[in-house]
């Protein structure tokens, strides 16, 4: 009764960069995250648009602008490093921003709307966390110490982020709670 894995694995392509190397998979690895950052500040103020809540509103607002901050910064870590960032959309948020679009379409407009935003903001943000999380330890172990550094403190920017919107979900239950 163990897991099982199909005699036919279906192989997609997670980033289009060869990865020959630690050097190689960090770059693609900055790659992914620069992609990432870039569609998060489009979809961001879209979520911002479907909520209904004034502090969740303002607050996907405010993360928007720091995305986009986020996305500047990785934009010049390439600079630094003399590197192409590449044109690279990032699969897995593609893959969230998806799922996450028709879970939000298929709930009515109001607090629980608001809480399925919330939900996958927080989904986003986790997948976001990891990805910084791997990027900083591998610019580390090439002694990118600078470059870890700065990811490391973007990893504390959505750390915050997902602290702040997980505030707003007590009072956003509680309104989605009483009504009809």
């Amino acid at each position: 009764m163990g897991f099982h894995v199909s005699a036919k694995v279906e192989r997609f392509p997670i980033m289009s960069t060869s990865a020959d190397g630690p050097a190689d998979l960090f770059f693609a690895q900055m790659e992914d995250l620069c992609g990432m950052e870039s569609q998060l500040a489009g979809h961001l103020p879209e979520l911002a648009a479907a909520a209904e809540d004034t502090m969740l509103i303002e607050l996907l607002a405010d993360y928007a602008r720091k995305v986009s901050l986020h996305h500047q910064e990785i934009l010049g870590l390439f600079h630094h490093h003399r590197r192409d960032t590449g044109n690279n959309a990032c699969k897995g948020i593609e893959g969230l921003v998806e799922e996450g679009n028709a879970h939000i379409a298929s709930v009515p407009e109001g607090g629980t709307r608001d809480l399925m935003i919330i939900a996958h903001v927080l989904r986003v943000l986790a997948y976001g966390n990891a990805a910084y999380e791997i990027t900083s330890r591998l610019a580390g172990q090439l002694d990118l110490a600078g470059d870890a550094g700065v990811l490391m403190d973007l990893q504390q920017g959505g750390r915050r982020a997902a602290e702040d919107i997980l505030a707003l979900q007590p009072p956003i239950f509680e309104t989605a709670f009483r009504r009809p």
